[in-house]
């Protein structure tokens, strides 16, 4: 019952209403096999009473009404519970504490926004009517109660040995369905090792062959515990309708032998009153598969919710308009990664100032820590001690959203977003000039805020994300190593060119690069050793 109190719980369904409908439908349907009844035995007797009639076609109106309204608004209510749920982990993903993030799934993520939600939503509405044809077994049960009490305690007795074993079943298919999304995960994992290492990997064949083979083999296995699942549901499935049948069977053949007198004249009423359950116990027991699969998901989107929970950035994500950039200062911050492995690193302490139009540059070795000390510096990861300043006043928690939105940056691992998200009133003239410049013009357009396209080279598409991070307007920008993927003549340009013209619009220029021959152009630059700051020339 746990996911059809999920779905009451979480959507705006009037329990009330759902109940006083779906007990109507029972009772209509519960009506109609009691007026079949008499008007057989009617029949019997060459008799045909109107008012049966007028009756019947009442109770199929009610019944038909009622199923209208049960499933019209169990299905808006659903998909707007879905949509809720899916925009809820979207929400609680974009809050996210980056470094937390680095360290979990994508595959995960992925599969929890879009599979499970996707099987939550498939499951509401059936599980949701199934409730009606849960009500209309216990009118149904009621109505031979009325008729027979051995018939009722033989159907009553069957009704609970099957439910007992459909659950103990249904248990054992959920875990099997849990261990299949399991495998189906890391199936994923590999899926999206082969697309972004699709390089490396024609260049191994080995490699290639055991990637392919250990996403076969967990595919296989994802397939195998689905298989058991199945299995296991639709040998309930006929096990509960074998074993309905021979207790209608019983009621039939045996129990007339023992009440004679009281049993015999309603043996066709009851009979038909037993094939008539068979129509909701069908209902319920078709749902059976769907709803343990849906609880399955359900299960992983609950461990989902509870991982980016623990992954929430402590800040507020308000953001507010800061002061004009004069100075950001760095006092003696430090930054540690703790891994379980032992393989932890830590920066600092590093004391700097950035000012207002400066190029300032970051230089060091592989490795030294400048990728990690800028996205410190950015408020990207929490620093563990010391502290910013910005424009001479600490910040804290609360000021980091807002600090952070100071800041365009490209990063090495950077992504091009196709549209510009939140970039209003561009201008086409400033875009065609930085396209000129970037030698881009005759390979993509800016038309209504999205690039004609992205099927560039790398150092490409770098100076297409340089150029949306020029018209974001952001009073300083981030650049890592963002000349390493230019040709040796275009970075002359990007340094002699693009770098003053960038610095003459205002902007503060703080950029991680690794050409000697250009450090004289910088107005600061920060040597970066195991961590530590050298001496800046």
């Amino acid at each position: 019952m746990e996911l059809l109190s999920f779905y009451l719980s979480n959507t705006n369904l009037p329990r009330g209403k759902l109940i006083f409908h779906s007990t109507l439908a029972g009772g209509a349907n519960v009506f109609v096999l009691a007026l079949l009844n008499a008007a057989a035995d009617n029949a019997q007797n060459s008799e045909v009473e109107l008012v049966l009639v007028l009756l019947f076609a009442l109770n199929i109106l009610i019944f038909l009404l009622s199923q209208r309204y049960i499933w019209e608004n169990a299905t808006v209510e659903v998909e707007r519970l879905v949509h809720k749920e899916r925009m809820g982990l979207v929400a609680k993903l974009n809050a996210c504490n980056l470094e937390k993030l680095e360290n979990m799934q994508k595959s995960d993520i992925y599969a929890a926004i879009n599979q499970h939600s996707g099987n939550i939503a498939f499951a509401g509405v059936p599980t949701i009517v199934s409730l009606q044809s849960f009500i209309l077994l216990c009118f149904s049960l009621l109505y031979v109660l009325w008729l027979s009490l051995s018939a009722f305690i033989l159907l009553a007795g069957f009704l609970s040995i099957a439910v007992y074993f459909s659950l103990k079943r249904a248990k054992y298919s959920e875990q099997c369905f849990a261990k299949a999304f399991d495998k189906e995960q890391s199936a994923y994992a590999t899926i999206t090792d082969l697309l972004e290492g699709f390089k490396e990997v024609k260049l191994h064949q080995q490699r290639e062959q055991s990637l392919l083979h250990y996403a076969e083999q967990l595919s296989f296995d994802a397939e195998a515990a689905r298989m058991v699942s199945n299995r296991h549901l639709a040998l309930s499935y006929v096990a509960t309708q074998a074993s309905f049948y021979i207790t209608i069977a019983l009621m039939v053949f045996l129990l007339p032998l023992f009440e004679t007198a009281t049993f015999t004249g309603v043996i066709i009423s009851i009979t038909t009153a037993a094939i008539f359950l068979t129509g909701p116990i069908n209902v319920i027991l078709s749902v059976v598969p769907t709803y343990t699969n849906s609880k399955a998901s359900l299960q992983f989107i609950k461990h989902m919710n509870q991982a980016l929970d623990k992954a929430k950035d402590n800040g507020t994500e308000v953001v507010s308009a800061m002061a004009p950039f004069e100075t950001v200062k760095f006092n003696q911050i430090c930054y540690r990664f703790d891994s379980d492995k032992g393989d932890g690193f830590s920066i600092g302490p590093v004391s700097l100032e950035i000012k207002r139009g400066d190029i300032v540059f970051v230089t060091g070795g592989n490795g030294s820590g400048k990728s990690t000390l800028i996205k410190a510096m950015l408020g990207l990861y929490r620093i563990h001690s010391g502290n910013i300043e910005y424009n001479g006043r600490a910040l804290h928690d609360d000021d980091l959203a807002s600090y952070r939105n100071c800041f365009s940056a490209i990063f090495t691992d950077f992504h091009l977003f196709k549209r510009l998200y939140g970039i209003d009133n561009i201008d086409a003239a400033e875009v065609a000039q930085w396209l000129e410049l970037f030698q881009l013009a005759d390979k993509t357009k800016l038309i209504d805020g999205e690039f004609t396209t992205q099927n560039l080279s790398t150092g490409q598409r770098k100076r297409l994300a340089l150029l949306v991070a020029i018209i974001e307007k952001r009073p300083i920008l981030v650049l890592d190593e963002w000349a390493a993927d230019q040709d040796p003549q275009y970075r002359q340009v990007f340094y002699q060119q693009i770098l003053p013209k960038i610095k003459q619009q205002g902007t503060t220029v703080l950029a991680i690069t690794h050409d000697e021959q250009y450090f004289a152009l910088c107005d600061a630059r920060y040597h970066l050793i195991d961590g530590k700051l050298a001496q800046p020339n």
